[in-house]
């Protein structure tokens, strides 16, 4: 029967003109296309999926090999779906590995690093549910053009431009009931509150240009720090070299209003986001103290100031030197008294 079936076929064949018989045979031959690297950079990967806490939405990221990205929002019933592109995510990279830079840790709060900022449980969705919040960047072409003008530049001995080949990063705050994005230019990374969905802090991104009031970044900040580094032995007979704050900004997630607080080197929320503390550290040490800001109320009071911490300074080196010398005593030893004096 299996031979009886291969000769009709061949007869048939046989029979047909010969400009149809050569499509036929062509067909046959070429009907899988052999995969190529364009073929396979375009491949997506999902990333960090995440539900929200409420459980109605799910979030990843969806990464080509090479190419733009996107992140994906999605209602876990219905079918409600944002999509918010990310940009230049997937890029080649043809450094062997035990030649590239070590990776620095993560910097930021709620979400561990990468897009959805970092130390702790990564996660993109506020803590009430309400919104998803991710990190973009300039799209594959806008890169590739700064690269060809920067080459240009290059080539010619002219001044590259001001923007770097790395291109710029974005905040993007999903509203999820009504799917409206809010986009901060030139932002760096985030932090949220662990149970309160109100507040975000975010940390501009000063790589470009020096923010207003920012010692970190102001002229004679981080280059003034590396002066007089000509002279042998110098960082080392110093010590660990001072660290400056640098600008964050406050934001009310409901109103918008946001508050820049400059000079900050380290910062927290409580838990519930009642309060927020943080710490500021400036070229101007008069500005230095520890702080912390009623959140509900909008005032902040100061724990330790630069003032708290120079008259601490000059009362114990005053009780130091205010030692007495050791008098004799009846038994014939020695006893040193002491008088303790507080800073005018």
């Amino acid at each position: 029967m299996r031979l009886l079936s291969l000769s009709v076929r061949a007869l048939l064949l046989a029979a047909l003109p010969f400009p149809l018989l050569a499509q036929q045979l062509a067909q046959n031959t070429t009907e899988k296309k052999a995969l190529t690297q364009a073929d396979w950079d375009r491949w997506r990967s999902i990333n960090n999926p995440t539900l929200s806490n409420d459980g109605k939405w799910a979030a990843y990221t969806l990464q080509p090999q090479v190419g733009d990205g996107e992140f994906v929002v999605r209602a876990t019933s219905g079918t409600t779906e944002y999509r918010v592109p990310v940009g230049y995510i997937g890029r080649p990279n043809n450094v062997p590995g035990a030649l590239r830079p070590p990776q620095p840790p993560p910097t930021g709060g709620r979400g561990a690093g990468g897009r959805f900022g970092a130390a702790g449980p990564a996660s993109p969705f506020s803590a009430d549910s309400r919104y998803a919040f991710v990190i973009a960047q300039s799209n594959k072409a806008e890169i590739e053009a700064l690269q060809r003008t920067w080459r240009a530049a290059r080539a010619s001995g002219g001044n590259p431009p001001a923007t770097d080949t790395v291109g710029t990063q974005s905040l993007i705050i999903l509203n999820l009931p009504d799917g409206k994005t809010t986009n901060i230019p030139s932002v760096r990374s985030f932090r949220l509150a662990k149970d309160n969905g109100k507040w975000i802090v975010y940390t501009p991104d000063t790589s470009h240009k020096a923010a207003a009031g920012d010692s970190a970044n102001r002229a004679g900040g981080a280059g003034g720090a590396n002066r007089g580094g000509g002279r042998p032995g110098g960082a080392a007979a110093r010590g660990p070299r001072r660290q400056y704050g640098s600008s964050i900004v406050l934001r009310n997630l409901e109103t918008g209003a946001e508050q820049k607080l400059d000079d900050v080197l380290t910062y927290t929320f409580d838990d519930s986001a009642k309060v927020f503390a943080y710490t500021v550290v400036s070229h101007d040490s008069t500005k230095d103290g520890a702080y912390i800001r009623d959140l509900s109320k909008g005032t902040t009071q100061a724990l330790l100031t630069a003032a708290g911490i120079t008259a601490r300074s000059r009362s114990t080196a005053h009780s130091s030197s205010s030692s007495s010398p050791p008098t004799a005593t009846s038994s014939g030893g020695l006893t040193r008294e002491r008088r303790y004096t507080t800073a005018p």
